[in-house]
């Protein structure tokens, strides 16, 4: 009430917690403090990935709430959120990049928050790296000493990786979010332009995994973290991925979004080899029975087509 007397256009945005604590938010809304603008939190989760460490659940259990108190109505913001590139050794700088990318995938995701800010742009000048606060932005800061290897207000990878995103994102609608076991999340949006189905897929698990998807078309283009693009044919419909920490997106017109399991597949989707030498392609059998697996090379490719009994495990 004092500071709509003063101006009464001035929005009031309650909370700014450090977290989203739902217990403490709770109180505030039994005092009587619900007649506000905006609701914001800050929910930081930097000790890693967000998958293990999900603000997801915090983030809906403060939107319940103010359901219950009559506020959900209000806008409700995240006027903070983000990850240090240097944490105890916890985030290197493309995990900053690719954790702060995952992290708005799978809030957005929600539906809950209608604003997501994060901090921010440009690290403390000459801030030592091992300190987090001062290794929060996605442009290094000034350095009036500088060390080898750093310029004053050079891009880090986040830069590259929030870009690319905003790029992908800039009209994005969320629409569900796959869960590939504990480890792994494949989070889809639609274009409000023009309908066009973009998937962030990304795994917390060591050495990564692989996910076999039903997408029903023949083509998509895969991008990764920052925007190179290339075209991936599939099989039937049929397409497979090798997924880490480091985000890919998908992007085509998918005519079905759901998860293939059972059945044999190569563990790796790319592979190198030097020309006339022999190419091992690992396959896991997940069929429970003995297949056959035939590799046809594409025409013109001279490649030699071969066949080999698959049984077990691996």
């Amino acid at each position: 009430d004092a500071i709509k007397k003063v101006n009464p256009n001035m929005p009031v945005v309650a909370f700014n917690t450090s977290g989203a604590p739902d217990a403490w938010i709770e109180e505030v809304l039994k005092s009587g403090v619900t007649d506000i603008d905006v609701t914001s939190v800050h929910p930081y989760r930097w000790d890693g990935d967000p998958i293990t460490y999900d603000a997801t659940n915090h983030l809906i259990k403060v939107n319940k709430l103010l359901e219950s108190y009559g506020v959900k109505d209000k806008p409700f913001w995240i006027t903070e959120y983000g990850y240090s590139s240097h944490y105890e050794e916890v985030n290197t700088n493309t995990q900053q990049g690719m954790y702060n990318a995952q992290s708005y995938a799978l809030i957005m995701n929600t539906g809950v928050v209608d604003r997501f800010y994060f901090y921010c742009f440009l690290d403390k000048n000459d801030g030592p790296r091992a300190d987090r606060e001062s290794n929060f932005g996605m442009v290094k800061g000034k350095f009036t000493s500088p060390l080898p290897y750093t310029v004053s207000y050079g891009a880090k990878p986040g830069y590259l990786i929030l870009g690319n995103m905003n790029m992908l994102y800039h009209d994005a609608e969320f629409t569900d979010c796959m869960e590939i076991g504990s480890t792994g999340r494949i989070v889809r949006s639609r274009s409000t332009a023009d309908g066009k189905q973009t998937a962030m897929m990304f795994s917390n698990k060591s050495g990564g995994e692989l996910v076999t998807l039903d997408l029903g078309c023949d083509k998509v283009t895969l991008i990764d973290a920052y925007g190179n693009e290339k075209d991936v044919f599939g099989t039937k419909g049929i397409f497979s991925f090798s997924i880490d920490e480091n985000i890919q997106y998908i992007q085509g017109d998918f005519k079905s979004f759901s998860r293939v399991v059972g059945g044999a597949y190569p563990t790796k989707t790319e592979f190198d080899a030097i020309y006339k030498d022999n190419i091992r392609i690992p396959i896991a059998n997940y069929s429970g029975r003995a297949v056959y697996a035939k590799a046809e090379p594409m025409p013109g490719s001279g490649l030699k087509e071969t066949q080999a009994l698959i049984s077990g495990e691996n």
